[in-house]
């Protein structure tokens, strides 16, 4: 009895570790197709960022331009 359980836990761990390799395979083409969607994704996010923080410039111009930094420390 002991020798035929050696030999099925042997078998079992040679089909898992066939099965591993399958799945890195499929996992590694999807995370390529993922990773064109976040960049596309990311893209769009940092023009998004780029807009938000030119008017944030644009308004801190105007503050210091008025002398708005008084303003800021009451507002704070």
């Amino acid at each position: 009895m002991g020798m035929e359980r050696q030999r099925v836990r042997r078998r079992r761990r040679r089909r898992r570790r066939r099965r591993r390799r399958r799945r890195r395979r499929r996992r590694r083409r999807r995370r390529r197709r993922r990773r064109r969607r976040r960049r596309r994704r990311r893209r769009r996010a940092r023009e998004g960022e780029r807009e938000r923080w030119r008017e944030r410039d644009r308004m801190t111009e105007r503050r210091r331009a008025e002398g708005g930094d008084e303003r800021q420390a009451v507002e704070r």
